[in-house]
């Protein structure tokens, strides 16, 4: 009886060895597994944005191309002979006598004609129209079915003014419910300053559409690229790469993925216009109100992470077979292995991913014992990988905005408590945009780096600097007067000044602005000092940019 009570349940020193071998094989293997597949998924995930960031910069080209070839026509037939002779007659006939006489239809019939002849030869135009300054049409190419001042921005003048071009919204043709917009440049006549009319043209998008698809297309690999347009005011999908017929009843873009844009654009998991589960990103377009979505197939992207999921389970059931048996032939042998393994498990799960277990033997638990080792050490080191990733700028290698405003809160603090002075300057790259628009956005990386590696030539070893967004920086400088802040901003100025980037044999010089503040009693917070720098910033740039400002005054 004894015997069969030993046998039976925990009380057998065999049975406890084989449970808890299988124990100690299953936990960390299923845990670390579970860590694996989601570093799996972490680093898809960033790949694929990476992928979709790439293709918004080509697609955002592309189309940033497309208007700027409509643009160039518009103000090549503009400036036609034909357009500027015959529509400056037609305004003087029109003042000298009426609407109702031969000269005034003869120059009419002329402008027509003319339009008529430039439809015919660009396919992609459905219409041109001669408007008057009050946006009245005075000659089309063909007979509109409807008015065409619905179809015009209500802010036509502004931008004519500003760009010398405009561009309306996107409406659906009600026919063959294809997309459109209306676009325009001014016309002038004489020596006037004042533009005296305006050559407009109604532009099918369907050209758009191929753009979106070659994109989609070239980008291409496991998942298809899916690339959509909506528009940013209601989020309505009116042209997709994957299907060239447009949705005849309207349909809008998921709320969380309109969310995530309104918010700076992060990688979100949504429906598309199918219902299909995609994962993907909103990139507003900053030359129309448009939005472009690019996106993958859920299932197409992470379908390594569920094989390698799969392929982990089996790998532990083969594995815990193996240390199960093993357990049960070598009970004495595996005692204090199995202890190890038992509290290294602990170990990783209390947090300690510095442990290193000692391998005894060459058998299959020194084997598992060097698995575990190495699951561990990939798991500190991607655990070390994502705390960097957490703090620091990517392209810089400055603390990010997180890190460095916990920097000046942590400061914040330390001055209440111990009265320890310190100071805040607000950095911002002049004319940025310009550097990205000449030379590339490459070339405009490079200028954030240098400028990177200018504070950290520059600053004491004690101070700091992150990157707070864009081309703009924050600096704290730690113990420190009005004084010793102004010369530190003057020579970090005066560096940048100074410095020269060069980029595929092109030399870039840039110049910054700089806002100082200093903590005072009176803030309650850090963000009263933050507000107080990007104040002075801005007087900095109002001044003439290239210079330091400082204010300690609390409004």
């Amino acid at each position: 009886m004894r015997k069969e009570h030993q046998r039976l349940g925990l009380t057998s020193i065999r049975n406890r060895i084989l449970f808890f071998a299988l124990l100690i094989t299953l936990l960390p293997s299923l845990t670390v597994g579970w860590l694996i597949s989601n570093m799996m998924h972490a680093t898809l995930e960033e790949n694929l944005e990476e992928k979709l960031v790439e293709a918004s910069r080509i697609v955002r080209g592309e189309l940033d191309l497309w208007f700027r070839e409509r643009n160039y026509d518009l103000h090549v037939f503009s400036n036609s002979f034909v357009i500027s002779e015959n529509y400056s007659k037609y305004l003087e006939a029109r003042l000298k006598s009426g609407s109702n006489n031969s000269e005034l239809s003869t120059h009419l019939r002329t402008l027509k004609t003319y339009l008529k002849s430039v439809k015919n030869k660009f396919t992609e135009y459905d219409n041109l129209y001669l408007l008057d300054k009050e946006g009245d049409v005075v000659a089309a190419a063909a007979e509109s079915g409807g008015a065409l001042s619905p179809l015009l921005p209500e802010d036509m003048a502004q931008q004519l003014q500003q760009s010398q071009f405009f561009k309306g919204q996107v409406f659906f043709d009600v026919q063959d419910n294809i997309p459109f917009v209306v676009m325009g440049t001014p016309l002038f006549t004489g020596q006037s300053e004042e533009f005296e009319g305006v050559l407009a043209v109604r532009v099918s998008l369907a050209e758009i559409h191929d753009i979106l698809k070659s994109a989609s297309e070239s980008f291409s690999n496991a998942a298809v690229l899916q690339a959509m347009l909506v528009r940013l005011d209601n989020g309505r999908y009116f042209i997709t790469a994957q299907q060239a017929d447009i949705f005849n009843t309207p349909i809008f873009a998921d709320e969380k993925i309109m969310i995530e844009g309104d918010n700076g654009g992060s990688l979100t998991y949504f429906p598309n216009h199918l219902g299909e589960r995609v994962i993907g990103r909103l990139f507003p377009l900053v030359f129309t109100d448009w939005g472009l979505i690019l996106a993958e197939d859920y299932d197409t992207v992470f379908a390594r992470v569920e094989e390698t999921r799969n392929r982990n389970y089996i790998f532990i059931a083969v594995l815990s077979i193996i240390i199960g048996l093993a357990a049960f032939f070598l009970t004495k042998q595996i005692i204090r292995p199995l202890r190890n393994l038992t509290e290294g498990a602990q170990e990783v799960a209390d947090g300690n991913l510095d442990i290193r277990l000692p391998v005894e033997k060459n058998d299959e638990l020194g084997f598992a014992t060097s698995v575990f080792n190495e699951m561990v050490a990939e798991l500190s080191r991607s655990q070390a990988k994502l705390e960097k990733m957490a703090t620091q700028d990517v392209l810089t290698k400055l603390p990010n905005r997180k890190q460095i405003l916990r920097i000046v809160h942590n400061r914040f603090e330390y001055y209440q408590r111990y009265s320890i002075a310190f100071g805040v300057l607000m950095i911002d790259v002049d004319n940025f945009k310009h550097v990205n628009d000449t030379y590339g956005h490459i070339a405009g990386d490079e200028v954030l780096r240098d400028i990177g590696k200018i504070f950290k030539e520059t600053l004491r070893s004690f101070d700091s600097a992150g990157r707070y967004g864009g081309e703009e920086f924050l600096v704290v400088l730690v113990d420190s007067g009005d004084d010793n802040a102004k010369q530190v901003a003057e020579r970090i100025r005066q560096a940048v000044e100074n410095h020269s980037i060069n980029y595929e044999d092109q030399t870039i010089k840039v110049t910054v602005s700089i806002g100082i503040a200093m903590v005072s009693p009176d803030d309650t917070n850090e963000n009263s000092l933050i507000n107080r720098a990007d104040k002075a910033l801005y007087a900095a740039k109002e001044n003439g940019r290239n210079q330091t400002a400082y204010l300690n005054t609390i409004n």
